[in-house]
């Protein structure tokens, strides 16, 4: 499963800098990418970058083979 935010680029089309952020040993929640008080928004922000998340496991809410 995956998220992402483009809040700070001015739109996907207009992407120059990416964060990624790599899950943990539990799900991907959306607040990675929309809350905007942890250090990886405030610098998405500060860089107009868009933000991606992924889960590097499988936890039942994602289908990697659909």
């Amino acid at each position: 499963r995956y998220f992402y935010n483009f809040k700070y680029t001015g739109g996907s089309s207009n992407i120059k800098t990416v964060f990624l952020r790599i899950g943990g040993e539990g799900p991907l929640r959306i607040s990675t990418v929309s809350n905007e008080a942890t250090q990886m928004m405030t610098l998405a922000k500060q860089h107009k970058a868009a933000v991606f998340a992924l889960e590097h496991r499988f936890y039942g809410a994602s289908r990697p083979t659909k």
